[in-house]
């Protein structure tokens, strides 16, 4: 029995130190590669692309449902992006709460009687699409419910530009994270 003891706990010391070498030896491979990407976004220069014209136009889509109390806040983070051309498509999806109105009154948008919808998809009924051209580049879908599917088919028949992106309405998303994405 204490041989039996004796080896088992042989085999426990090399097998300990063999998954901890291992372990070691991809912590390394993971360093260097991590050394590398920090070195790239230190030295890449997105922040030259802020005014290039050559970073694509996109479409940030953000459907709500029930957000009245953060969606002014993330509304007003995504005006503020460091990017050349993008629209804001907020899609209030038959909120219970005052999304809609929360909306409307924080940045004076107006109901707009012809505003160019390309019905490519179908959704729940649009009650009504707003503007304002004090934001240009905000637009406001209000739809029945019909879920975050069927937004954000909604806010990809109003958008302008041939690329979209998703975001939640209670996300946040720093200045330049359209830049950091394009730059890949």
């Amino acid at each position: 029995m204490r041989e039996f003891l004796l080896y088992y706990g042989m085999f426990a010391m090399y097998y300990v130190i063999a998954i901890n070498s291992l372990y070691f030896i991809i912590m390394m491979f993971s360093f260097k590669s991590i050394m590398g990407i920090l070195k790239n976004s230190i030295y890449s220069r997105f922040q030259a692309l802020s005014g290039s014209e050559h970073v694509p136009p996109i479409s940030i889509l953000v459907p709500a449902y029930n957000e009245e109390l953060t969606i002014i806040e993330n509304v007003r983070s995504l005006l503020a992006l460091n990017y050349p051309r993008y629209e804001v498509i907020v899609v209030n999806d038959g909120s219970k709460d005052d999304t809609l109105q929360v909306l409307i009154e924080e940045f004076s948008l107006k109901i707009s009687q012809h505003m160019p919808v390309q019905p490519l998809l179908q959704t729940s009924r649009v009650r009504g699409i707003y503007h304002n051209p004090a934001f240009p580049n905000l637009y406001l879908i209000d739809k029945e419910n019909g879920g975050k599917a069927d937004s954000l088919n909604a806010g990809i028949n109003l958008s302008h530009y041939p690329l979209f992106a998703s975001i939640d309405a209670d996300s946040l998303l720093e200045k330049d994270a359209l830049i950091r994405i394009a730059k890949v």
